[in-house]
């Protein structure tokens, strides 16, 4: 993800520290976390922290559909089940997940006009 501004912001009472450099670079969670919270210094306001959100969930999906990524499904499944109050199982999961994925990647990212599907992602 390419950082569009230094972000620096310090809040004591919600124990916020965020800190982020202007340039590109890979975010862990917490850091895209922080990414999506900062609002101050974009000059153009609630426009450009709009625009930052937007890259940031874009970067995201381009990671998610990626193939080595959608082979880790069950293990990100498991995550989410120890994060997420659901009464889906994790077959469910599995299936919505890869489901949502595949829609997300034949909608905006697949460059042919065969529809890729879990049979034809290459390895």
């Amino acid at each position: 993800l390419d950082v569009p501004i230094d972000m620096k912001y310090k809040d004591p009472d919600q124990d916020l520290v965020i800190e982020i450099e202007k340039g590109p670079q890979t975010l862990d969670g917490e850091k895209a976390l922080h990414y999506m919270r900062f609002r101050e210094d974009y000059p153009d306001r609630d426009l450009g922290r709009i625009r930052a959100q937007q890259t940031l969930i874009k970067a995201v999906a381009n990671q998610m559909c990626r193939p080595a990524s959608i082979l880790q499904l069950p293990a990100l499944v498991g995550i989410l089940r120890d994060g997420v109050e659901t009464d889906l199982t994790a077959g469910e999961m599995i299936w919505l997940d890869t489901a949502a994925v595949l829609a997300l990647v034949n909608e905006k990212f697949n460059p042919y006009t065969e529809p890729v599907t879990k049979l034809n992602i290459p390895d």
